[in-house]
């Protein structure tokens, strides 16, 4: 596989691991093969759901995010992997009772640069929480690290909010 569909496969793998641990349905150290739930852009644009089999535990964060990580989230902060880490494993099950029951959509899934070792991406997350979307628009720089779930490690994220859309566009 190239870099870049390493890349994607691994945008699309932590966040379906994100919409799981957020609803409560998966544990530290567990494996659980995908609900077909989550709804994921491919190449073409088409919507597909996360691989089955894909890593659930929470050593894919761990595993996934360089110990050089830096995130930009929307609020303009600056945070790095551990503060990040604490974050997301405090948040498990969080949105456990969102009805609708918790989403998260990844659209418009690109490559902007990719060397030989590093790859930049851009895509739109969108949440749904209790019925109400949020879209953010998302910048990521991977670095290729073969130990790592799917070949590469989270070095830098960049979000911003996306503004004057309620919901993610139909495609």
């Amino acid at each position: 596989m190239t870099l870049t569909a390493d890349a994607k496969r691994e945008v699309r793998e932590l966040h379906a691991f994100f919409q799981r641990w957020f609803r409560g349905e998966s544990d530290e150290g567990e494996s659980n093969e995908s609900d077909g739930s989550e709804s994921h852009e491919t190449d073409t644009g088409e919507s597909t759901s996360a691989g089955a089999g894909a890593v659930v535990g929470f050593d894919h964060p761990e595993a996934s995010l360089s110990a050089s990580f830096r995130m930009v989230p929307p609020d303009g902060s600056e945070t790095t992997r551990e503060p990040v880490l604490e974050s997301i494993r405090a948040s498990r099950g969080g949105d456990a009772d969102s009805e609708p029951p918790f989403r998260i959509e990844i659209r418009d899934l690109r490559a902007l640069t990719t060397t030989d070792d590093y790859c930049q991406l851009t895509y739109e997350e969108w949440q749904r929480r209790d019925g109400e979307w949020s879209g953010r628009r998302s910048t990521a720089l991977f670095r290729r690290d073969e130990t790592a779930p799917n070949g590469v490690v989270w070095v830098d994220l960049h979000e911003t909010w996306i503004e004057g859309r309620d919901e993610p566009p139909t495609e």
